[in-house]
């Protein structure tokens, strides 16, 4: 029964049905740049695109109001995702990764923090390479 499915959909057994070769060319470059500093991309229709990125160090212990160097990098920052020790019931300690919600300028940066931010790709690209 699969040789005549695939024999009425033109293919034999030799061909594979779906290949990831050719998904995303463009994409191996930008991710080659900014490996190890992004956390996780978002896709988006537009050049712009939400991303998660890795707080920079001279980020840390200052509020995101202290913060004119993010603003060179020309991205906004939607929310933080933040590591916390959490315990359960019965006493357990595991790490949880948590959303803060929104942002305001009192927001504090601290190390390990992923920021979510939204802006063009080149710039969170120049972000992610440590430019401008």
């Amino acid at each position: 029964m699969i040789v005549s499915l695939l024999q009425l959909m033109g293919l034999s057994k030799r061909e594979p049905v779906h290949s990831r070769a050719e998904e995303g060319p463009a994409d191996k470059p930008a991710r080659a740049i900014s490996r190890g500093a992004v956390s996780h991309e978002h896709a988006q229709a537009s050049p712009a695109r939400r991303q998660e990125v890795k707080s920079k160090p001279e980020f840390h212990g200052r509020t995101l109001g202290q913060l004119n160097e993010i603003d060179k990098y020309h991205l906004n920052v939607v929310t933080i995702i933040r590591k916390r020790e959490k315990t359960n019931l019965i006493g357990k300690k595991t790490i949880v990764k948590e959303t803060i919600g929104i942002v305001t300028p009192n927001t504090i940066l601290f190390e390990n923090d992923i920021l979510v931010v939204f802006g063009e790709n080149k710039d969170i690209l120049n972000y992610c390479a440590g430019g401008y």
